[in-house]
């Protein structure tokens, strides 16, 4: 069930101003609420009045990429690394690397970090797409791994290096 926030400003009358899409019962303030902003559905509400009561054709939705955030990116590719990879990753220690942007939603990360005796090196790519006009996210990665002993010789450019790609 929704619930409707009106605001009264002064004597001009109500309007709303949102709309609570997701969360508690009567607008707790115990749980969390995801509002919705009135002025953002209004036109698509409406067309929905129209289909519904004057059997006007339902509106079409034209989903479009949402801007992602550095938050969000890392979010992201910890959530993959720790499916992918299970304890190889969720039991590191040492853990370093950064993100930057490369697009309004898209975010290239690379990571270091060790587990046990080996060494990773990660690069993953998160993304937003377009998939039957939802968004959804993707990624793509590779990701290295040696031994740090090996690495720690005198020569390092012969270890034996694991490569995985997704």
């Amino acid at each position: 069930m929704a619930h409707v926030t009106i605001i009264g400003p002064g004597n001009m009358g109500k309007a709303i101003a949102g709309i609570v899409s997701s969360g508690g019962p009567r607008c707790s303030t115990e749980l969390p609420n995801i509002f919705t902003r009135a002025d953002r559905v209004s036109a698509w509400a409406g067309e929905w009045v129209a289909a519904v009561e004057l059997g006007a054709p339902p509106p079409r939705l034209k989903a479009r990429l949402p801007g992602m955030s550095g938050e969000s990116a890392q979010r992201l590719v910890i959530g993959l690394l720790n499916a992918r990879l299970g304890k190889l990753f969720a039991g590191s220690r040492d853990v370093s690397g950064n993100c930057r942007r490369l697009g309004k939603a898209k975010f290239k990360c690379e990571l270091l970090w060790r587990y046990g005796p080996k060494l990773y090196l990660g690069t993953v790519t998160a993304f937003y797409v377009l998939r039957q006009n939802a968004v959804a996210w993707d990624n793509s990665y590779l990701l290295r791994r040696a031994g740090v002993r090996c690495l720690q010789g005198a020569h390092p450019g012969r270890c034996p290096v694991e490569t995985r790609r997704g």
